[in-house]
Order: structure tokens, then C-alpha cells, then sequence
């Protein structure tokens, strides 16, 4: 049985609106990611023991982006040469956007958003401007894009807004919402294609602030926001933060026994815990470890396993388990990540993804993300799953700067890695409306002065 919904539109400003619902929930039906009990189409590369390796990087590379085609594949039912296609058009397309920075020729204010089209063949890109940008600027991206070899690619100047622009309205709207008194939680969008933001809020059951007050509030603190935003407000739980290196464990002892598993002090560690994302070095100290979600904050203990190291959160544990310090920290505007120095073990640029212990090669830059895009994901819960991005933007409950995508995830998933073609992208951080969500790695590195150690 679906939720019934009661919905009453309040006009606020001429191109604002209130979207104020009522949610009676008899039964909650959870299909956002439907199992399907058929076999893959196709077999992950064999990489059986310490094979993989032993290969080359070139060879390494090829096993790691062919394995990710195949995940892809199997998950939307595609041919497996149209994947191919698919990441190799991605990959060429987004080096030609992240050159686009040096471009002197073109007026970057003018600059709203990139979208892959995948629904057909052969794929496309679609690159969003402004609509007041000039024929020059859209000749010089047309030219830029030739020059690099990227084909079939579609400038259009017809965005109300910039994505500079949309993002400080967001942000604007978004602290509105969150400041009226009448939300436990807030969750915006944008859709920049079209110059709106939709926020998503849910009722604080024990708020007092009523509908015309925090009406007005809002209305007030956005009243300088030209972009039109759509405000829905419900009484269910809009999503989660997924608490559970990289691609390892990071896992909470739950009680106050002085033993680890298996010490006789009768001492068990709690679930899901947190799964750790890459390795990285702290260039001003020489400390290295690695980065997670901020929420997977405490101290830790670190112990071998089949796939790497696996790190435990310590609380009065005592034995042989090595310790590991948190560095550095942040939750806010920027993302949701943290630092951990691991003094015990050796760096590494290899992060466990479900099947290999695939190189860490390359960093996204803070606006290489793409509508469409495709992207994978590891979370000690789910294992491996790959999915495109639905976000290039988003904010939830004060965490900005996320990424969505339409990957699965679990409790347990939190702080774990994501990645396309060895790529570094970005940490999990939790789950809303259905889509997962994620913080940039460019911003994680800035804010906790670390940088990922890559092969």
C-alpha cells in the first residue's frame, strides 16, 4: 500500500512556492534497488590470488576498467561493447572539460553544467551555459571539444543561471529551510538545466514554529534569491548517514570489556560500523593513514585481513591492536570526511574494491562531475556497485557540496570509496530520496590538508 498524500501549494513569491504535505504512512514499500535473481551476462576479469599484482600498471589498468564495464553491464542489462564505448567516450569527454580551466578564450561565469547521454548510440555530451553567453564563447567550446577529438557534443546557451550562481542560491535556500525551526531534516537539489531548486524537509514532530511562521521566515531570508525553488514538506525521513580503508572495516566495540573478539573479556563489536575509503599522507607532518567520513569519527584499532588492513574503533580495548589517531575533521559546507593516521602500516596507493585491490591513479578535480556520469562505489555491506550520477550538486541537513548517484548502499557503507577507471572521486557519506550520496575528494584533501597517495 502506497503512502497517501494531501499536498497544499502556498504562494510565496511571485516565483517562489510551498509545497506543504501531509503524509499519513499505513506502509512503506522500499524498491529503490530491485534484486534481480538472473545470472550476470558477463564474468568479472580473473584475478584469482596475487595475480593481479604481479601484472603491469598498464595491464593492472585494463583488468580494473574492464571489470568495472562489466558491473555496469550486468546491473542495467547493457552490451558489454556499448559500456566500453560508453567509458571511453566519459573518459576522453572529461579530460576535455577539467582543460577547460585553461581555456583564456572563454568567459567561465557563462558555465552551468555537462551532461552525458548514454540512452543512445553512439553516447553524446550536452554542455550547459548561460543564456546571456556570447557566440564567441560558444564557439571557442565548440572549437576546444574538436580540437580535443571529442565528438558529438551539443553547446547550448539557453540556463537561466550559472552553476556559481545556482549553487550560492542553493545554498541561501537550503540554511533557510534548515534555520525556520519547523525541520529535522532538510534536503535540496538543483536542477540547473532549468534555474530551480527543490528542497525536501521533514517535519520536526516537536516543533512549535507552525506553517504561516516558518512561511514567512523562509520568504524572508530568500527574498534576494532570483532562482524559483519548490519547498515539500513531509512527515517521513528523507534518508541517512551509512555508518560502517581502502575499502576495508572500521568497526565499533560496543561495550566496556578490556579484550578484543576472542580475548576471553566477552566483548563483541557492534554493526554495521564504517568502511574506509583511500590511503593518504599528511605532507606537512610525513603522517600517513587513511580517509573517511567524518561521521566514522573515534579512535581506532588496526588488524590484518585477507584484503588489506581492517581498522576497528577502540573503546577500552587493550591487546594487540595497533592504534590509529584522528587527524583532522569536517562536516559542513564542504562535505563530510576525516583523517586518520595509521603509524603502524606502510603506505599504499591500492584500495579494495569487492574483487581486486585496484590503484589509486588519479584525482577528480572539485568540478569534474558530470550528469549521467558513470561512477562505482565499495562499501563492506554492499560489496560493488556502479551507477551514474543524478547530482552533480546537493545539500542535506548542512552537508554540502554532494554528489548523487544511483548507487546501492547500506548501513555500513559510510566513508567507502568511489571511483571510475582508477579514477579518485570521492567518500560515501550516506543516502537521501533514494539516491546515494557522496563528498568530493578535491575539497576532502584541502580541508584536512591531506593528499591521497596515488601509484
Amino acid at each position: 500500500m502506497s503512502p497517501s498524500l494531501q499536498c497544499q501549494v502556498l504562494t510565496m513569491q511571485p516565483i517562489q512556492r510551498i509545497v506543504f504535505c501531509l503524509v499519513a504512512v499505513v506502509a512503506m514499500v522500499v524498491s529503490s534497488t530491485a534484486v534481480d535473481a538472473k545470472s550476470p551476462r558477463y564474468d568479472l576479469p580473473d584475478v584469482q590470488g596475487d595475480r593481479y599484482e604481479k601484472l603491469s600498471k598498464e595491464e593492472q589498468t585494463e583488468i580494473a576498467i574492464e571489470a568495472d564495464a562489466v558491473t555496469i553491464a550486468n546491473k542495467f542489462d547493457l552490451d558489454i561493447e556499448t559500456v566500453r564505448s560508453q567509458l571511453s567516450y566519459q573518459r576522453l569527454a572529461r579530460e576535455a572539460l577539467i582543460e577547460l580551466d585553461q581555456l583564456i578564450n572563454f568567459d567561465h561565469s557563462k558555465y552551468t553544467m555537462a551532461e552525458f547521454d548514454f540512452e543512445s548510440y553512439p553516447p553524446s555530451l550536452r554542455f550547459h551555459m548561460k543564456q546571456d553567453a556570447s557566440g564567441k564563447d560558444v564557439e571557442a567550446i565548440r572549437g576546444h571539444f574538436s580540437a580535443a577529438g571529442v565528438d558529438r557534443v551539443e553547446v547550448l546557451p539557453t540556463a537561466p543561471f550559472s552553476f556559481d550562481e545556482m549553487v550560492d542560491f542553493e545554498r541561501e535556500v537550503h540554511q533557510a529551510v534548515r534555520s525556520s525551526g519547523r525541520y529535522s531534516e532538510v534536503v535540496s537539489r538543483i536542477d540547473f538545466i532549468n534555474g530551480r531548486i527543490g528542497v525536501t524537509a521533514s517535519l520536526n514532530e516537536r516543533s512549535t514554529v507552525d506553517q504561516r511562521a516558518a512561511e514567512a521566515y523562509i520568504a524572508s531570508e530568500t527574498r534576494n534569491v532570483p532562482a524559483p525553488f519548490e519547498l515539500v514538506e513531509t512527515v517521513e525521513m528523507l534518508g541517512n548517514k551509512e555508518t560502517m580503508f581502502g575499502g576495508s572495516h572500521f568497526q565499533a566495540f560496543v561495550n566496556q570489556s578490556n579484550s578484543p573478539p576472542g580475548g576471553g573479556g566477552g566483548g563483541t563489536w557492534g554493526q554495521p560500523g564504517c568502511t574506509t575509503a583511500f590511503s593518504a599522507r599528511h605532507p606537512s607532518t610525513g603522517k600517513t593513514g587513511f580517509v573517511i567520513a567524518e561521521h566514522c569519527d573515534g579512535d581506532s584499532t588496526v588488524n590484518s585481513t585477507s584484503q588489506g588492513w581492517s581498522w576497528r574503533s577502540r573503546r577500552a580495548v587493550s591487546g594487540g591492536y595497533k592504534k590509529a589517531v584522528l587527524v583532522s575533521q569536517h562536516s559542513g559546507v564542504w562535505g563530510d570526511f576525516a583523517f586518520f593516521n595509521t603509524p603502524c602500516c606502510p603506505d599504499s596507493h591500492r584500495f579494495w574494491d569487492g574483487h581486486i585491490k585496484r590503484q589509486a591513479l588519479s584525482k577528480a578535480s572539485a568540478g569534474g562531475y558530470y550528469l549521467n556520469m558513470w561512477v562505482c562505489q565499495y562499501g563492506i555491506i554492499t560489496g560493488k556497485d556502479c551507477g551514474g550520477i543524478t547530482d552533480t550538486w546537493m545539500s542535506a541537513n548542512g552537508l554540502s557540496s554532494l554528489v548523487g548517484a544511483n548507487v546501492a548502499t547500506e548501513h555500513g557503507d559510510s566513508g567507502g570509496p568511489y571511483w571510475i577507471n582508477n579514477e579518485v572521486l570521492g567518500i560515501h557519506h550516506g543516502r537521501y530520496n533514494g539516491n546515494a550520496a557522496f563528498s568530493r575528494i578535491h575539497y576532502a584533501e584541502i580541508l584536512l590538508g591531506v593528499e591521497v597517495i596515488l601509484g
